[in-house]
């Protein structure tokens, strides 16, 4: 059973791989693929195996798969997932963009128990929000302080 699934994994990721590799400034994909591919990474944020979750809830956020939101979700608020996966679902449901992802975004920030998990989805959510104010230069963390300080609040009072 170990090898068929093995096997199965080496055939998605050869498939699926080339097809995203071969494009990777911009990930365009075949819209006669589309479908098929977001199909095969939901089936794999399914799997029990570690890699084949992470990697497709990955995928899915590069493709920003608005289909894979409420699996992600899940993920996201499963406080039994590997907090590696969790992560991997947060940072796809920021790069996909829909309100649903963004709003537990937010909420994971402030009620996850996880610090970890909790500062890195408290930053795409504020990332997330900066870009929507137009701040659309490179996001590191030290700019990003200076813009909310210096900038976004100043903004939001005047």
């Amino acid at each position: 059973m170990k090898k068929i699934s093995l096997t199965a994994i080496l055939v998605f990721s050869m498939l699926f791989g080339s097809t995203l590799l071969a494009n990777p400034d911009n990930l365009k994909i075949d819209e006669n693929k589309y479908d098929l591919i977001v199909e095969n990474y939901l089936i794999g944020v399914q799997s029990n195996n570690f890699g084949l979750k992470t990697s497709s809830a990955y995928y899915l956020g590069e493709i920003e798969s608005s289909e894979a939101v409420i699996p992600l979700l899940k993920i996201l608020s499963n406080d039994e997932e590997d907090v590696r996966t969790r992560i991997t679902a947060a940072l796809s449901l920021y790069k996909i963009g829909d309100g649903r992802g963004i709003y537990r975004l937010k909420m994971t920030s402030k009620l996850d128990d996880n610090k970890r998990l909790s500062e890195l989805t408290g930053r795409f959510y504020l990332t997330h929000i900066l870009r929507e104010m137009g701040y659309d230069e490179e996001i590191d963390e030290n700019s990003l302080k200076e813009y909310v300080q210096n900038v976004a609040l100043y903004e939001m009072f005047h």
